[in-house]
């Protein structure tokens, strides 16, 4: 059994991939490191191409193809793996030298298991669940209670909150905090309504769910589904955390306890549209992405020019109307009246206006800058004030927009006022 916390080393018996056109393998060592990810060493022989070498893991799990494909493992006494995303630059180095010699964050196991086990978890749901890492606790409105027992008597109860739902279709999801700054979130969905490639993608999608709704960079570092007499298991390094700056979160805080219904609602909702693979998810991934992006910058230029330049771009996209010099046929403001009428009701109007006169406020003044001798600017105390007011409500605007497009329909134009010290 794979322990995901502890670095390990394995003997690879047959390491197979396509690169160029060409089919290539091999034997090596693999190594895992909780921190760090995992590290292949291996001495490589060309042959021809034959058929698709991930043929047999086809039905069980969609692994995504590069240019350079996935990389193929055959592991001493214990099963096959799958290394994905792998890029071309990362093997050219050593390929020329027979060897092949890369890391990874991400690595696929596949493993099997006894019939008569496999036949008693067999039921009408596709089964998963992963831990993530977060750094400030999901704020759900479930409770969550454990106990310890000696000899039938209660020592020790502790109640914490959870995310608990059951629908009469067997659709089912659990979530709780499990120590050290990580998060189990498991599920079952209906194999009559959902495909076992929706299910395995629900640990991705409940990442970027959670990452939008409490605003941090929540990391997977383990995934595990089952798929008959095959267990699969997805490992990744652990990754640092990080808490979006308050004027640059999607959305309000809805840790207070009569918000955290809305939590688990915007938590179903938002990791059922991510797992749909609507194209529009991506948008929102990417508004957010960009939100995660802008505040991480050191400068409070670069902050102000991310954030307003993300409404261009989401629009843009939505569109289907890239950029191109010297082409001005596409205009914001009529980009813009679509998605209003079309996600929005007629409450928005004003705050509407209000976002695209922040945009322009924003964008203008870090178009045409005035503070290059100024590390932070030239701005007077009041327009501090006032960027600070604009960015936080920009921010909020994107994380409407996000709930719009994932289908919330009735939500009005709430924007808490920003308090100085």
């Amino acid at each position: 059994m794979i322990d995901p916390n502890r670095v390990a080393q394995y003997i690879l018996d047959r390491v197979r991939f396509t690169h160029a056109a060409k089919e290539f393998t091999g034997r090596g060592l693999l190594t895992w490191d909780p921190e760090k990810g995992i590290h292949i060493e291996a001495f490589l022989e060309q042959t021809v191409p034959q058929g698709n070498p991930l043929s047999f893991l086809a039905p069980l799990v969609r692994v995504e193809h590069t240019s350079a494909g996935p990389i193929r493992l055959a592991i001493r006494r214990f099963g096959h793996a799958v290394v994905p995303r792998v890029f071309p630059s990362d093997l050219s180095e050593s390929l020329h030298e027979g060897r092949l010699s890369i890391r990874s964050d991400r690595i696929i196991f596949f493993q099997q298991v006894p019939a008569l086990s496999a036949a008693a978890r067999e039921h009408e749901c596709w089964t998963g669940s992963a831990v993530l890492l977060t750094k400030t606790d999901p704020e759900f409105p479930d409770t969550l209670k454990t106990e310890t027992t000696l000899n039938g008597q209660t020592i020790h109860s502790e109640s914490r909150g959870g995310l608990s739902l059951d629908e009469q279709n067997g659709f089912s999801v659990w979530g709780w905090k499990t120590g050290d700054g990580s998060f189990t979130l498991s599920w079952a969905l209906p194999k009559s309504s959902s495909s076992r490639t929706e299910a395995w993608q629900w640990a991705e999608a409940g990442r970027r769910a959670l990452s939008i709704l409490f605003a941090q960079t929540v990391w997977i570092v383990r995934v595990f589904a089952s798929r008959g007499t095959t267990e699969i298991t997805e490992l990744r390094p652990r990754k640092t955390v990080q808490s979006l700056s308050h004027f640059l979160q999607p959305l309000e805080d809805f840790g207070p306890p009569d918000q955290r219904n809305f939590n688990k609602a915007a938590f179903i909702q938002l990791t059922r549209f991510f797992a749909s693979r609507d194209p529009r998810a991506e948008v929102c991934w990417s508004i957010f992405s960009r939100l995660s992006e802008a505040s991480r910058q050191e400068t409070w230029q670069s902050r102000e020019l991310l954030a307003a330049t993300t409404l261009d771009a989401a629009l843009r996209t939505l569109d289907n109307h890239p950029f191109k010099s010297g082409h001005d046929s596409w205009k914001i403001l009529q980009s813009f009246e679509r998605f209003r009428q079309t996600y929005f009701d007629a409450g928005w109007e004003d705050a509407c206006k209000k976002a695209l006169q922040v945009r322009e406020r924003l964008r203008h003044r870090n178009a045409h800058p005035e503070w290059i001798t100024y590390p932070e600017g030239s701005l007077p105390k009041p327009e501090w004030c006032r960027s600070i007011e604009d960015l936080t409500f920009l921010s909020r605007f994107y994380g409407y927009m996000i709930l719009a497009l994932a289908g919330f329909k009735t939500l009005p134009p709430k924007f808490p006022p920003v308090r100085f010290n």
